[in-house]
């Protein structure tokens, strides 16, 4: 099969514009994605080191409920946690949406405090220290999370979701089981 010099120039052009339409496509899915990522950034910005203080302050507080001897210290130290609960349910909802995924633990996480506070006469028990351990557990998943959603500009990863609703779960669940073996009746939504 001959080619002529004419219809060789014509395939050479029609390989050459294929290849130009191929890396348009690309580069405008790379831009395009290098945008979402960087406005993901931007929206976590603000609020990436304070989030992440205030998840490591909440859980503080819970430990310093379990090891305080006096009920006045007790009260103040549980309020100090509730207003740090409070601070860290605005940012969950300012940051929905860049860490989508993560509302059920963030969630679950603020309610340690009253957790705690449910067993405050059984505060050197084995429950409290468990709710802690639970609680610790979620938060670091939480953290782990968040911080490549900001390092990244992606969004949380599909495992990294299900470690933070597994470890929500877990403590969901354990406070649920504890209340019921204690005889509190179950009324604290999670």
């Amino acid at each position: 099969m001959n080619i002529s010099e004419g219809e060789a120039t014509f395939y050479a052009a029609v390989i050459a514009a294929v290849i130009s339409l191929i890396s348009l496509v690309f580069t405008f899915i790379s831009n395009s994605s290098a945008d979402l990522k960087a406005a993901r950034r931007a929206t976590l910005s603000s609020s990436f080191s304070e989030l992440g203080a205030l998840l490591y302050e909440l859980v503080a507080l819970s430990v310093k409920m379990k090891n305080m001897k006096t009920s006045d210290n007790f009260d103040l130290t549980r309020k100090n946690a509730e207003e740090t609960s409070e601070k860290i349910d605005e940012l969950r909802r300012k940051t929905r949406y860049p860490l989508w995924g993560l509302d059920g633990g963030l969630r679950t996480i603020r309610w340690v405090p009253v957790y705690i506070a449910h067993l405050k006469n059984e505060r050197d028990g084995e429950r409290a220290g468990k709710i802690i351990h639970l609680s610790t557990a979620l938060r670091e998943s939480i953290d782990r999370a968040i911080c490549h959603a900001y390092f990244t500009g992606s969004p949380p990863t599909a495992r990294q979701k299900l470690v933070v609703w597994w470890q929500a779960r877990c403590l969901r669940k354990y406070f649920e089981d504890s209340k019921t073996e204690n005889g509190i009746p179950p009324n604290i939504p999670a």
